[in-house]
């Protein structure tokens, strides 16, 4: 007589040694806190933009009411100031949840530390190269009425006529036909 033994491993056996595993326990220990982080991260900054939104409006619903063919400076000023408190807060709540699941995760920040400055200086680097090495604080103008306008004005006309001629001499071996009547200044 043959006799076969089967082993089977129930559902419930199966699922029960899942959550008690290394996985499972990272799962509801870890990953559920990383989980709840993040929702409530992103729940939070669509409050922040919502109420963002609210006041912005708040704030077209005045100019539309009156009878201003322009948006005032108030107004602009406002809304501009609504729109940066609220990406300022975006920001900073999105800082302190990255920072809150790395350390969840046990992801040394001080490691990151480093590659942040290194990123920063880059950035800064870019900026400097695409202004041209310049970075300069530009005074206000002045306000300038009389000989000094009329003085400012005719040097920017003698730099436009010098601009033309400069491309007229660079364009007219591509263009003879366009540039047979021209006459230099």
């Amino acid at each position: 007589m043959t006799t076969s033994t089967l082993f089977a491993f129930s559902v419930s056996e199966r699922w029960n040694d899942f959550w008690h595993g290394s996985i499972g326990e990272w799962i509801l220990t870890r990953g559920v806190r990383v989980a709840l982080l993040l929702i409530g991260g992103l729940l939070a900054a669509r409050f922040i933009s919502w109420a963002a939104a609210r006041v912005v409006r708040h704030i077209d619903v005045e100019y539309e009411e009156s009878d201003a063919v322009v948006r005032s400076e108030d107004a602009k000023h406002r809304q501009a100031v609504a729109s940066v408190i609220s990406w300022v807060a975006i920001a900073l709540l999105s800082v302190v949840v990255i920072v809150e699941v790395t350390d969840i995760l046990a992801v040394p920040v001080g490691s990151l530390i480093a590659p942040a400055a290194v990123l920063g200086a880059a950035v800064l680097v870019g900026k400097w190269i695409k202004s041209g090495f310049s970075f300069s604080i530009k005074p206000k103008p002045k306000l300038i009425g009389g000989a000094e306008f009329e003085r400012l004005q005719a040097e920017a006309q003698r730099q436009m006529d010098e601009d033309h001629r400069a491309d007229a001499a660079l364009l007219r071996p591509f263009y003879p036909e366009r540039f047979s009547d021209a006459v230099d200044r």
